[in-house]
């Protein structure tokens, strides 16, 4: 099978293709037109492919590969299968010389580099769709799997893990608790997990719930280091009595910045510096850092550990021999490569016992659990190695980017379910809201404000993203000597994804003037007064992600005299807890919010209404910042509106969410992260699209300036 591979944009499509001078290849190439030689001779390249072209490569038995095509990345996920008789198939994965693509073959699949193709038997594409297959092979997918046999609790949900009938062990007895809400019916998992390691200590200076001395028992016993509860279930505490069960006198937690004084008084709520007889040590930023204790708690941010500046903090700590490392929020370190994961990794093998807590395991790949598994110990054992759950649970290729060629990642759905399955049965402790809170009111259907906004204000807005178009065409003008055409045009404008930022930005301060107008109806008509106090019953988060955006937007609630209050990664932490506080106390009516900043570590249930201004591709970070609001103590149905400018990104990012969302629903289960608004709501659109909306009035006015110029030359 011979391949050539369709590159460039959708305005400007370009085919290429490899054929050593002189071979067979060559000979049928030299006979096509509109195909030429390149460089030395063995490569031959299309400009301006024409249908009779790609016809004519059809004929000559030239499979064309739309691999690294933008908009038809189809073809990894589509191979062409050939039946060869005797219930024998050939796969021939188009571009399959990148032999590390792999495709669910199972184990007699047989790749030959020298012919580009998998030999496998043909029962190994038996529940392949048929459009996929050739003729000869269709119509011999199974009947799909029923609720009954699969275990699933839902179309996308992860298959619960099997009920050991008599345990014997801590592990048998924390497969059957790791996602109970209680343990009714379980005295006996109950007693092989106290027996290893005791139950609550009299000591202990608070009370958990039934399913929080569970998920502590689960932990310590079971030896389940991920904690991987839902937002909002308090997996802090569950973390200090694990860690108090495991006899651990040396502590490190490792945190986000904003949740390091939150620990500290937990800490100290469940009175373990005390029974340690030990201190706590709080290493911060900017200052001097405290002599480690003897016996004691270090609670240190994982950004500081992370900062080359302080690669000798991050030695004293592996020298003390830490007998427990609590990371929380351990998604931050989800990316392999990063400083962040590479520390957080290198200090765990220095721990004698490891915990991971997040509520957002997945983010929306696979990939993103591998360093938390490092951390915690369970990769090798459970899984392996990274090599190993990479190649079975992910795929990777390369995409052509402009100049740079860059690697992607994507979940392998058809092994999802099983990684579900072996993280419920092996690794993790989770239980959702629905499980542990009965009283806990749901949350409400996401749902949409959509914003017309005025054209004069989004083109306010995009004035760098036109400045950028205008650089582009003087510079075109002056080396063509005239306008660029639209095609031409339209083709680089389909190339800046560099200004998919500048773009979400621009939506953002668009939709301003109408976000400050709703927060103010808002709170005029939900606020009371008592005794000459304004009382807010119901005060209201406005999320955002942009500096620029929320600046706006504080800028406006001012001029309307709306009391608010905004916290983002500058906000000091004092002053970060006190709007808390207030908040808590009905003395603020808003708080302006960053999904990224403030989406962790605080409590705001005085409110049950979320304003999205601006949202983000990843669902989970929407649902974490959600998750302020509808978390224990909240008593009412939690409320999130997203604000959708239609002709902007914002149809893009909710379909990206939509996506995101159904392969975090099929490794994590449950429909907690759908957060984007329904699709029948919206139409999305490319960023290429959008760019030239901005771009033609330019072009038009570029074009009437070149036609002066010529005109006054001649």
């Amino acid at each position: 099978m011979r391949y050539a591979v369709l590159t460039g944009t959708p305005q400007r499509p370009r085919v290429e293709l490899q054929a050593a001078p002189g071979s067979d290849l060559d000979a049928v190439l030299e006979r096509l037109d509109g195909i030429v030689t390149v460089g030395t001779g063995d490569t031959w390249v299309a400009d301006a492919p024409t249908p009779a072209l790609l016809a004519q490569l059809d004929e000559a038995g030239i499979v064309l590969d739309a691999f690294d095509f933008p908009e038809t990345l189809a073809s990894l996920h589509r191979p062409l299968v050939v039946d060869v008789g005797n219930s024998e198939i050939e796969v021939h994965p188009r571009l399959a010389d990148l032999a590390s693509i792999e495709f669910d073959l199972g184990e007699e699949a047989v790749f030959d580099p020298t012919r580009g193709i998998f030999a496998a038997p043909a029962t190994a594409v038996a529940d392949w769709p048929d459009h996929h297959l050739p003729e000869t092979l269709c119509g011999q997918a199974t009947t799909a799997p029923t609720t009954e046999q699969t275990g699933r609790q839902g179309t996308l949900d992860v298959p619960r893990a099997p009920r050991i009938q008599n345990p014997t062990t801590p592990a048998e007895a924390a497969q059957n608790l790791a996602e109970a809400a209680d343990a009714d019916g379980c005295d006996r998992e109950v007693d092989l997990l106290t027996a290893r390691f005791g139950d609550v200590p009299e000591w202990f200076g608070m009370t958990p719930y039934p399913y929080q001395r569970i998920g502590a028992l689960c932990v310590a016993a079971g030896g389940r280091r991920l904690l991987a509860d839902v937002p909002g279930l308090g997996k802090s505490v569950q973390a200090i009595l694990a860690g108090t069960l495991l006899g651990a006198t040396r502590w490190i937690v490792a945190c986000p910045p904003v949740v390091q004084s939150n620990w500290a008084h937990e800490l100290d709520r469940c009175h373990v510096p005390e029974h340690l007889d030990g201190t706590v040590a709080l290493i911060r930023p900017g200052r001097k850092a405290p002599d480690l204790p003897e016996t004691g708690i270090v609670i240190v941010t994982d950004s500081l550990l992370a900062a080359p500046t302080r690669r000798g903090l991050l030695e004293d700590l592996k020298a003390w021999s830490a007998d427990l490392l609590i990371y929380d929020e351990g998604h931050r370190a989800r990316t392999w490569d990063t400083a962040r994961s590479t520390t957080m990794r290198d200090l765990a093998g220095s721990a004698r016992e490891r915990i991971v807590l997040t509520g957002t395991p997945v983010m929306s790949n696979p990939s993103d659990l591998a360093p938390l598994l490092a951390i915690t110990g369970q990769l090798e054992p459970v899984f392996g190695s990274r090599t190993r759950f990479m190649s079975r649970y992910t795929r990777s290729y390369t995409i052509n980017v402009g100049a740079r060629q860059i690697e992607k990642i994507v979940p392998n759905r058809k092994h999802l379910s099983e990684l579900g399955g072996l993280l419920s049965e092996r690794v993790w402790v989770r239980r959702d809201k629905d499980q542990v809170l009965k009283d806990l009111p749901e949350k409400a259907p996401p749902r949409t404000m959509i914003v017309d906004v005025p054209q004069t204000e989004y083109r306010a807005a995009t004035r760098e993203v036109d400045e950028k178009i205008k650089t582009y065409l003087r510079t075109r003008t002056r080396e063509l000597g005239k306008a660029p055409s639209q095609k031409e045009v339209r083709a680089w404008c389909a190339e800046q994804m560099g200004c998919v930022s500048l773009l979400r930005r621009a939506a953002g301060l668009a939709k301003i003037p109408a976000a400050a107008d709703y927060i103010s109806d808002w709170i005029s008509s939900t606020s009371r007064d008592i005794d000459g106090e304004t009382v807010y019953d119901r005060p209201m988060i406005a999320w955002g992600t942009h500096q620029a955006v929320m600046e706006s937007l504080d800028k406006h609630l001012t001029e309307l005299g709306v009391p608010h209050a905004v916290i983002n990664g500058a906000t000091p932490m004092s002053r970060r807890d006190r709007i808390v506080a207030e908040y808590q106390d009905g003395q603020i009516a808003v708080i302006l919010a960053n999904i990224v900043a403030a989406g962790v570590g605080i409590t705001l249930t005085r409110g049950s209404d979320a304003l999205f201004v601006e949202t983000e591709w990843l669902p989970d970070l929407v649902s974490q910042a959600v998750d302020r609001q509808h978390r224990i103590g909240q008593t009412r149905t939690v409320l999130a509106t997203t604000m959708v400018a239609p002709g902007t990104l914002d149809h893009t990012i909710q379909m990206v969410q939509r996506s995101n969302s159904e392969v975090l629903d099929a490794i994590v289960g449950g429909t907690g992260h759908q957060v984007s608004v329904p699709e029948d709501e919206f139409d999305s659109r490319a960023v290429g699209e959008i760019m030239w909306e901005l771009a033609e009035p330019l072009l038009h006015r570029c074009e009437k300036a070149a036609a002066r110029m010529l005109a006054d030359a001649a």
